[in-house]
């Protein structure tokens, strides 16, 4: 499937995938103040989204190259509803479409029993809301903006949702993490939205980013050959 060029050109400010303005070191040391960041008591959601302006590049690594990345910050679906990050992975077979909320890194995302806490069980609802609009107004958000769509080419009712909430560290062990983890997995399956821990989020966020750090130095180091394949990592998916 060949994504239309009048995507390309209304997005092209979103469009974080140009090599020659990615600063692969820098992004990882950021990576890495975001994380020193959340461990504070008072950081929230807020906070969290305060850091990220202007950072949308953070998001690199939890994509693939090639067709292009769009990241979209606190976009607006109606008047109702404000989605955290929208971001489109592009791709052979189109555009692909992650729908992204934060939630508090300060929250414990189960009780005991291991049943959702509110704030996990707030983000899926926002993610069950955006989707219901996304269905229920499919031609205008999928249309292009010279057609008074949003251009948000492919995007679909079930488009998959991520829900980040709390830090491993701080349920690790406590009553109900078995079950919590359980139900995490079956809510992945039955309604495609992942429910993960902000350590997880700066796993994935730096995967592709030190992959292709290391591969930039690995050219360096050996004359400008190497294989891109040898540089394989793997993220706890928690």
């Amino acid at each position: 499937m060949t994504i239309p060029e009048w995507f390309y050109v209304e997005h092209d400010d979103n469009n974080i995938w140009k090599p020659d303005n990615l600063n692969y070191t820098q992004i990882l040391q950021e990576i890495n103040e975001l994380e020193t960041l959340i461990q504070g008591a008072s950081c929230g959601e807020r906070e969290v989204l305060n850091y990220l302006k202007g950072k949308d590049y953070l998001f690199y690594g939890m994509y693939r190259d090639g067709h292009g990345t769009f990241v979209f910050r606190e976009l607006k679906f109606g008047v109702n509803y404000q989605a955290d990050y929208i971001v489109g992975s592009g791709s052979s077979a189109g555009i692909l479409w992650d729908l992204i909320e934060l939630e508090s890194p300060q929250e414990t995302p189960f009780i005991q029993t291991g049943a959702y806490s509110r704030a996990t069980r707030k983000g899926l609802e926002q993610i069950s809301d955006w989707r219901r609009y996304i269905g229920q107004n499919i031609s205008t958000v999928q249309a292009p903006k010279l057609q008074q769509g949003q251009g948000l080419l492919d995007i679909h009712s079930l488009s998959p949702g991520i829900v980040v909430v709390g830090q491993r560290k701080l349920y690790e062990g406590l009553p109900g993490a078995g079950q919590y983890n359980q139900k995490r997995k079956d809510t992945k399956r039955e309604s495609h939205i992942d429910v993960i821990s902000y350590e997880t989020l700066f796993e994935r966020m730096r995967f592709g980013t030190q992959r292709r750090h290391d591969y930039q130095n690995a050219l360096s180091a050996n004359n400008g050959v190497v294989s891109l394949s040898l540089f394989t990592d793997s993220v706890n998916d928690e």
